[in-house]
């Protein structure tokens, strides 16, 4: 009998392992329209997750890296401007999901929020990242469904569960290194600090030289 066979613990394990897990959150931006996060756990097969993919089943989509995610808040801050600039026909990208990238950043300049928040699926490190995809548009519900039958498409399973507020997978210290959070910011910003130093430099970045 092998290890894995005498001990259902690690069994367990590697099967939950090899499943790829999705967490929703959503945050309605009026009546009728919201958006929705979904963060891969075990992106054994986060190929799946490829921008030019997403968006041939998506109709509003972006791909960024989770560990760059703090808050629930800090998405529907750079969706609901990614969106308001759409409306207005004032968007700085020349797409939807690099408008929201670069509503996400503190940079000024589209490609360096790519740069920086972007995922290049090209490097096996990088593809084995936990990811976040945005659908915009449409009820929680309809946004869920949706997600599912297009990752469905290409044969795997989704395991969807919900949390909200602070993202569980992100990486603080890669998070303050790339908004430049300083240690006089924390203190600022009291109780909030990291998710209110990030806000300010994602909504002020057009005034910060």
């Amino acid at each position: 009998m092998s290890e894995d066979e005498e001990n259902p613990a690690k069994r367990q394990k590697m099967s939950d392992e090899a499943v790829p897990k999705f967490l929703v959150l959503d945050s309605h931006l009026t009546d009728d329209k919201c958006f929705a996060c979904y963060a891969l756990v075990s992106p054994k097969n986060s190929q799946v997750l490829e921008p030019h993919k997403v968006k041939t089943l998506l109709t509003l989509a972006a791909v960024i890296p989770a560990s760059l995610v703090l808050a629930d808040a800090q998405l529907s801050a750079a969706v609901t401007a990614a969106q308001l600039a759409t409306l207005r026909n004032a968007t700085t990208a020349n797409s939807f999901h690099a408008e929201i990238i670069y509503r996400l950043s503190r940079f000024r300049r589209v490609g360096e929020a790519l740069k920086c928040f972007g995922i290049n699926f090209a490097d096996p490190e990088a593809a084995q990242e936990r990811l976040v995809v945005l659908v915009c548009g449409g009820t929680r519900e309809e946004a869920t469904e949706r997600f599912t039958r297009a990752v469905e498409c290409f044969g795997s399973d989704v395991e969807v569960t919900s949390f909200t507020g602070l993202n569980p997978f992100v990486d603080v210290d890669s998070l303050a290194k790339v908004y430049e959070v300083t240690e006089a910011e924390l203190k600022l910003y009291g109780g909030n600090q990291l998710l209110g130093s990030v806000l300010t430099k994602m909504s002020t970045k057009v005034c910060i030289r």
